[in-house]
């Protein structure tokens, strides 16, 4: 009676690492590396002599550096050119998924494409508010505080957002009357 037991315990540890390696598989094709780094530990937790769950640490970190080389050189790419926000939003990817010493040779141009970033936000905001659009001036005003709260900037923008929200408001409700 304990054999079977044994074997069935066998087979539902079993299943649950093959159910382990499809949702880490998945995880990877979908680029979501927290998650599978997640679920990669979990079930390392569990079964930690496993020899799939050890060809599955490797898989991950196989998988995981050619995707980083793939969003450096896009990354490259991108700050080269004019426009920041594409630079800007590989920029946050890499920062979740480069150690520092990773990160180190891009710190240069890191640091032209936030500040050509803070340009580009800086210049949306002044024309907003003196086209009086105030819907636009409010966007641009909140895209400057979510990502460059540590700014004074950012400081001083947040110091006018119940003004922007108030002429945001008469603004929209003003369009919706002119509609109806």
């Amino acid at each position: 009676m304990t054999d079977i037991k044994d074997e069935f315990r066998d087979l539902e540890e079993k299943q649950k690492i093959k159910d382990a390696v499809n949702d880490v598989t998945h995880l990877l094709a979908s680029h979501d590396w927290e998650r599978a780094k997640q679920r990669l530990e979990a079930v390392q937790h569990d079964h930690a002599d496993s020899p799939l769950v050890r060809e599955l640490a490797i898989t991950v970190q196989k998988a995981r550096e050619p995707h980083k080389q793939y969003l450096v050189r896009k990354f490259i790419k991108a700050a080269q050119k004019e426009d920041p926000e594409p630079a800007m939003e590989l920029l946050k990817e890499l920062d979740r998924l480069l150690t520092h010493d990773e990160a180190r040779p891009l710190e240069d141009q890191a640091k032209m494409v936030i500040q050509r970033m803070k340009d580009n936000l800086l210049m949306r905001f002044k024309v907003a508010v003196s086209a009086q659009d105030w819907i636009e001036a409010k966007h641009v005003a909140e895209l400057i505080i979510s990502d460059f709260s540590n700014t004074r900037m950012a400081q001083e923008v947040a110091a006018k957002m119940d003004v922007l929200r108030e002429q945001s408001l008469a603004q929209r409700m003003a369009a919706e009357q002119t509609k109806a």
